[in-house]
């Protein structure tokens, strides 16, 4: 008792959709956690395109950010 399942939890959640991870309301709040964690992950990706000296598990997390809550990769916008 008071075990983990050992399921993934949903991105930007704490627990997997068989746990409450498919509630509307852990929804939201899975999605405004990733969220509020955009800018960051912007600036990180800025820092390495002007080849500040960063490690790879950070570009890595900001890209894993970016990657759930950005557009789809391959969709096109109009500017």
């Amino acid at each position: 008792m008071g075990q983990r399942c050992g399921r993934a939890s949903i991105p930007g959640g704490t627990v997997c959709r068989w746990h409450g991870g498919g509630a509307p309301q852990v929804k939201r709040r899975a999605d405004e956690r990733l969220a509020s964690l955009v800018d960051p992950a912007i600036s990180v990706l800025g820092r390495a395109l002007r080849r500040e000296k960063l490690d790879a598990v950070s570009i890595a997390a900001a890209r894993d950010v970016l990657d759930h809550v950005g557009p789809p990769r391959g969709k096109q916008h109009q500017v």
